[in-house]
């Protein structure tokens, strides 16, 4: 859905709020391990329980509701607000994002600011801060996307007789290879603001390796690696999500594939990663290509002096108490990354803190975040000037 809320001043370029309506499924299998109905939005514990809470059901609802109290209060912003929900966002977002882009681009519409889902509040991703303040981790750049479909054709048979080697053996050969041959490390500019800002706030000795990266790079680098997290802000990641071969067990299988999914570090193009995939492995039997067709290189990335950055941390410090704030690379994957055509501006963040159980069992969100998220919205809307 594309909403426009009209503003006063029509020489001003609009602001856009973006959530997604859709949500992973359920494994079946997993269903039975969910304290509550993975659907049923119970309230409990200071929770609110259920697939989609935390993505990204909180931006959602806080940004409509936000935005009907505004009316009824009679606001109207200054500058023109368009409010983007996608339908499609766990897919890709081809049939939602990509088409209200096109929709905009039409209407020749630019705007000042865009903000999305992202980056959290968090006490417990950031080890090492000072009074354990909260981060508020304001997301200026996403890492890109792309999944390969390596497949193995050989000769199978019958399970009693097997070759040396089968399609299955070469296949799992080079997934772990792949693995065993991770991706060059290196600080991206949105890793290196996000230093620069909390180098102050760090206990020793990570204040002085942050207030320090050029000469503690090798030393801030080795401790990255050590968190699958902050691994993955330094590095395109590999990692193989689904695997296929074998119709009964007595009979060796003449096609094995697997999946990989790749999580593309800024200035690894997917162009660039596809043929270091291939040297890698180093294997002409097996065949790699894209899947799917579903690439995107990693976004663009948003200036920490931009008005967007600046308003984003403004209403944050406002919002929580002795909240530090940071820039931030998002390595996950949104609708907004459809949307640099649209601006140069765009911010990645949802106004929880800590959520629990994204894409998993038990996904759950505060009640306390949610106040908060409400909060945080009503005031970017008051703040279209």
């Amino acid at each position: 859905y594309l909403y426009k809320w009209q503003g006063k001043n029509t020489s001003l370029n609009p602001f856009i709020l973006m959530a997604h309506q859709d949500v992973v499924p359920i494994e079946e299998s997993s269903k039975e391990m969910w304290t509550v109905e993975p659907f049923a939005g119970t309230i409990k514990d200071g929770f609110i329980w259920g697939r989609g809470t935390t993505d990204d059901k909180i931006n959602l609802i806080s940004i409509m509701e936000s935005a009907e109290k505004l009316l009824k209060d009679g606001y109207q912003p200054e500058r023109t607000v368009y409010f983007v929900f996608g339908h499609d966002e766990e897919l890709g977002g081809k049939k939602g994002a990509v088409k209200i882009v096109q929709t905009l681009q039409s209407r020749h519409i630019k705007a000042d600011i865009i903000i999305d889902e992202g980056g959290i509040v968090t006490q417990i991703e950031v080890p090492g801060v000072k009074d354990n303040k909260p981060i508020a981790l304001i997301g200026t750049v996403e890492k890109g996307y792309m999944s390969l479909e390596f497949s193995v054709h050989k000769k199978g048979g019958h399970s009693s007789q097997p070759e040396e080697e089968t399609a299955i053996d070469i296949l799992t050969k080079a997934i772990v290879k792949l693995r065993a041959n991770p991706f060059e490390k290196h600080f991206v500019q949105s890793t290196q603001d996000f230093i620069s800002y909390l180098a102050p706030d760090m206990k020793f000795p990570n204040n002085m390796a942050f207030a320090n990266p050029w000469l503690f790079k090798g030393m801030i680098l080795k401790q990255y690696e050590k968190s699958n997290k902050a691994n993955a802000m330094i590095r395109t990641t590999a990692v193989p999500t689904i695997i296929n071969a074998g119709i009964k067990d007595n009979v060796i299988p003449a096609l094995a594939t697997s999946i990989v999914n790749f999580r593309l570090l800024p200035g690894d193009s997917a162009n660039y990663v596809m043929q270091k995939v291939k040297e890698i492995i180093n294997d002409e039997r097996v065949v790699i290509k894209p899947y799917d067709d579903n690439i995107s290189e990693a976004s663009p990335t948003t200036s920490i002096n931009s008005i967007a950055f600046k308003l984003v941390d403004s209403i944050v410090k406002k919002s929580y108490d002795h909240v530090l704030s940071a820039p931030f690379l998002l390595i996950g994957a949104t609708d907004s990354r459809h949307f640099t055509p649209i601006s140069d501006n765009i911010i990645k963040f949802s106004p929880m803190v800590d959520p629990i159980g994204f894409h998993g069992i038990d996904e759950r969100v505060s009640l306390e975040s949610y106040q908060h998220s409400l909060w945080f919205f009503e005031q970017f809307l008051r703040s279209c000037k």
